[in-house]
């Protein structure tokens, strides 16, 4: 049969593809099943940029934010902080004993336990709080309209969750985990204020910690 204008749907119309009359039923196979593959080779493209995006964000082994998007997202909290007056608390969590753990048990227990006090943390601060590794052994997590005893009282929670965590090797053996956190409060997020700071605040006040022993919680206002 001769082919007319009416029987072609043109790719502006939104077509991917067309067959010309009269439709032989090998061919239209053959075309679906070439679709098929295309929309398959989609859904595949779709799964590697959420992978890939999933990889730029968190940290492979703790499934925390990683330092890049934990510090992104501290910025973004200064910020708003910063616009409605709000006050504004950064939490710092450091393993005490990781090293010590790691030199007698070895690398791939001293993971498990970070993994674990990850966990923890995640578990005992709210759920909402962005949670990140920021280094090693450091986490950080902003505490956006919290200051002073009320972000402490969930460092004390959090603290207490890892105390009474049962994390022991394979043989039963118990392996006790001590952590130090550090509080660093502002009322009001002053222009000059930024992460860096309180960053920097936070790590100062954890050796202060760790050097009185370690395994509690401390509170600074600036």
């Amino acid at each position: 049969s001769k082919v007319s204008d009416t029987d072609v749907t043109t790719p502006n119309a939104g077509a991917d593809d067309y067959l010309h009359k009269p439709i032989v039923p090998l061919e239209l196979k053959s075309r679906v099943h070439i679709g098929e593959r295309i929309l398959g080779l989609g859904d595949n493209l779709v799964q590697a940029k959420d992978a890939l995006e999933q990889t730029a964000m968190f940290d492979p082994l703790t499934n925390t934010l990683n330092q890049k998007a934990l510090i992104t997202l501290a910025r973004g909290e200064l910020e708003r902080a910063r616009r409605n007056q709000a006050p504004l608390s950064l939490v710092a969590l450091d393993i005490d004993n990781f090293n010590t753990i790691k030199d007698q048990h070895g690398e791939a227990v001293a993971n498990d336990v970070l993994v674990l006090a990850a966990q923890a943390i995640r578990e005992k601060s709210r759920p909402y709080d962005g949670l990140g590794r920021y280094e090693d052994t450091m986490f950080l997590i902003p505490f956006p309209g919290v200051i002073g005893q009320d972000a402490e009282k969930i460092a004390q929670r959090i603290l207490k969750g890892i105390s009474n965590t049962n994390i022991s090797l394979l043989d039963g053996t118990p392996l006790n985990v001590s952590i130090s956190i550090s509080v660093v409060s502002s009322t009001r997020v002053t222009v000059n204020m930024e992460v860096d700071m309180l960053i920097e605040k936070a790590i100062e006040l954890i050796s202060v910690i760790k050097h009185n022993g370690g395994n509690q919680v401390e509170t600074v206002f600036i």
